[in-house]
């Protein structure tokens, strides 16, 4: 049986705004965003303004193609690195983004559609004005809602 070592890393733990520069060298300047690695798994907790960097990590290294991103709460230092983490964008990355704070009145879909719309019919073509459907056939994405203080089960 071959042992997998974890890994935890930070790679952002400011709220409300990032703040990087020089007074936040020590710990960083970027919203909430967790890193934990278990041999070839990944689990990202939170989708703050750290996950752009840890996006272009996870392009380096080829064995990681399955990434699971479980949001606390969808504010908005919590869920703005989404547009800017370039994995979730590429086929060869299976990204499944998961939270429990919404339902039933929301989805942890809708409230990324409407943050990542662009707002100009052109973007994306003609009739889609959402950048998280420029592609129709996004089977390396996901968005999955759970109960609060369920668990959350990945569907094959």
């Amino acid at each position: 049986m071959l042992k997998a070592s974890m890994r935890v890393r930070f790679w952002g733990v400011r709220g409300s705004i990032p703040c990087p520069g020089p007074s936040t060298i020590r710990y960083g300047g970027n919203t909430p965003c967790i890193e934990v690695r278990c041999g070839d798994h990944v689990l990202i907790f939170d989708a703050g303004t750290g996950l752009r960097s840890l996006g272009i990590e996870l392009l380096k290294d080829t064995s990681i193609r399955n990434v699971d991103i479980f949001i606390t709460h969808c504010h908005l230092d919590h869920v703005s690195g989404l547009p800017f983490f370039t994995p979730f964008f590429r086929k060869d990355f299976r990204v499944r983004v998961w939270a429990g704070n919404l339902k039933p009145s929301n989805s942890i879909e809708r409230v990324m559609r409407s943050l990542m719309s662009s707002g100009e019919p052109e973007a994306c073509g003609p009739g889609e004005h959402e950048l998280v459907r420029c592609d129709r056939a996004t089977p390396w994405r996901s968005f999955h809602d759970h109960e609060r203080h369920g668990v959350a089960r990945s569907q094959p």
